[in-house]
């Protein structure tokens, strides 16, 4: 049994799983018709935008 303590960061990741799942399944749906997608496709499929990778 996991620990009371993380239970609200677990609501918090099916929350936003829930919220974001048409995002989600976009790239797994052009994965299904191509096989191979580039990051940047990924990204633009699912309308999110790219967070600046910091050093």
């Amino acid at each position: 049994m996991w620990p009371a303590s993380t239970r609200p960061r677990d609501e918090e990741a099916c929350r936003k799983l829930t919220e974001h799942r048409g995002q989600l399944d976009a790239p797994a749906r052009a994965l299904l018709e191509s096989e191979t997608l580039e990051e940047t496709d990924v990204y633009r499929i699912a309308q999110f935008t790219r967070l600046s990778k910091e050093i």
